[in-house]
């Protein structure tokens, strides 16, 4: 049953920040950039070395392209 309540957590979570009614702040701590920028460094290792991040996993099984980049080609994560 825990797995049921961590998923409903996550996807409330999910919800909080594309809602704007809570921020990365307050859902990870006061070293909230720190964990960012963790997280990019791991996107960025995985990109380079040819491995899909479970983060660009669509619900279909297939991989987002693209997702990272503005129109003009710039990097956003």
């Amino acid at each position: 049953m825990d797995e049921i309540d961590e998923l409903q957590h996550q996807n409330a979570v999910e919800k909080k920040l594309r809602n704007m009614t809570s921020s990365y702040k307050e859902e990870l701590g006061p070293d909230w950039k720190e964990t960012l920028s963790t997280i990019k460094e791991e996107i960025d290792w995985c990109k380079s070395n040819g491995l899909p991040h479970p983060a660009y996993n669509m619900i279909s099984g297939g991989e987002r392209t693209g997702a990272d980049e503005t129109s003009d080609g710039e990097t956003t994560i």
